[in-house]
């Protein structure tokens, strides 16, 4: 379970206080992020043939890269 605090980042905050919906976001955050996996999404993401890289490059903005490979069950 999340701590006593927001589960969001400042990022996200400042959007969904721009955007009227600090509340909303909030108590629907913490109703359905969660920090961490079950055993069966553990399980499934396992499986997916892809792989998420996430950087940050020189100027500090975060990057996200997907590689994807063909399904070892065909």
């Amino acid at each position: 379970m999340w701590p006593a605090r927001s589960p969001f980042h400042r990022g996200e905050k400042e959007i969904h206080s721009r955007l009227g919906l600090e509340e909303m976001a909030e108590k629907l955050g913490r109703r359905k992020i969660s920090g961490h996996l079950s055993d069966k999404y553990q399980a499934y993401f396992s499986r997916l043939p892809l792989l998420i890289v996430g950087t940050i490059d020189a100027t500090g903005r975060p990057w996200a890269s997907i590689s994807t490979a063909a399904s070892a069950t065909g």
